[in-house]
C-alpha cells in the first residue's frame, strides 16, 4: 500500500506534504466517530513537526486513529492554540 501523504523537505526549510486522492479504509473518519480529524488537507509541517494546515504535531497527526476521544479532544485544543501563536507570530503588526 503506498503512503497517501508525501513529505518533502530540503534541509532547513519546513516539509510540505501531497495528499493523494483519497485516504485508504483505515485513515477516513469514521461518522460515529465524536471528535473529527481537523486536517484540511493542507499540510506543511514547520521544523518542529508542527502542521500549518491543522496546528496538530506530527506525532498527533500519526497517532489520531488510535487516540481515545479525550486525547483527542486535547490534541484538537493544543492545535487550535499552535495556530493562534503560529499566525500572531507572522501577522504584520507582530505578536500581540
Amino acid at each position: 500500500m503506498t503512503d497517501p501523504i508525501r513529505f518533502i523537505a530540503s534541509p532547513g526549510e519546513s516539509a510540505k506534504c501531497s495528499v493523494a486522492s483519497g485516504y485508504p479504509e483505515r485513515m477516513k473518519t469514521r461518522q460515529d466517530d465524536p471528535v473529527t480529524s481537523p486536517c484540511i488537507k493542507q499540510c506543511e509541517l514547520t521544523k518542529n513537526q508542527v502542521c500549518l494546515g491543522c496546528g496538530r504535531h506530527l506525532d498527533e497527526i500519526v497517532g489520531w486513529q488510535m487516540a481515545s476521544t479525550d486525547q483527542r479532544r486535547i490534541w484538537c485544543a493544543d492545535a487550535r492554540q499552535r495556530l493562534s501563536i503560529i499566525e500572531a507570530s507572522i501577522s504584520p503588526s507582530g505578536p500581540r
